[in-house]
């Protein structure tokens, strides 16, 4: 699933252009360096959202003095992230944020992002791996390795299984958990990118007919 732009921005879906605009340039100025100086840290990776964390992160932050002066300073927040939160979500620390004259602070939000991961496109908790094979392995069986964020491995044979660019399998209950019950989990679904040969000689030609003709 992709992002939720309507929830990063903090509006209902169907908003109009107005409300778009105003949410956006609200974050613009929010997130602008000149009006936040301190570094909010690294908003997370998979492993992050699968097991959970804390982040410390510090922000700017702004306060009235007793004299009406207003200040800038640094402040430090440990985020507690749970395992299966989404990215777009939001962690909130009431009356955190600026202060103003005559004015409450506000909230301190942070909104989760999540990195790119190197091996797995993150789709809600389901992630999805690119299986490489040969057309041999797609067409005779290939064994299977597919990783894991806890470091265990995966196997499974296709043997006897004809693979084709748009074939997937799927390893039940291996992907994030779920943020409402971690006790659940989605799916590693494993897509598979085949390479096919430049050329093929006469004998492969051969044995591949074969082969297909025994799956028929």
């Amino acid at each position: 699933m992709g992002k939720d732009f309507y929830k990063t921005l903090g509006i209902h879906r169907g908003g109009t252009d107005y409300e778009i605009r105003r949410a956006y340039r609200k974050l613009a100025v929010c997130y602008h360096p000149d009006q936040n100086p301190y570094p909010y840290g690294a908003e997370l990776c998979v492993q992050d959202i699968a097991n959970g964390c804390i982040k410390s992160l510090k922000i700017s932050q702004v306060r009235i003095s007793s004299s009406g002066m207003a200040t800038r300073h640094g402040k430090m927040f440990n985020v507690l992230v749970r395992s299966g939160i989404k990215a777009g979500d939001r962690i909130t620390f009431p009356n955190e944020g600026d202060e103003g004259r005559n004015r409450a602070p506000g909230d301190e939000v942070f909104v989760l992002r999540v990195k790119p991961h190197p091996i797995f496109r993150w789709e809600g908790c389901d992630l999805r791996y690119m299986a490489r094979i040969t057309l041999k392995e797609a067409l005779c069986g290939a064994r299977l390795v597919v990783p894991t964020l806890q470091n265990k491995p995966l196997y499974r044979c296709t043997r006897a299984e004809l693979i084709d660019p748009d074939s997937t399998r799927r390893f039940r209950g291996e992907g994030l958990p779920y943020h409402r019950n971690r006790s659940r989990r989605g799916d590693i679904i494993v897509d598979f990118s085949i390479k096919f040969p430049e050329t093929i000689s006469k004998e492969d030609t051969s044995s591949t007919c074969s082969l297909l003709t025994n799956f028929k």
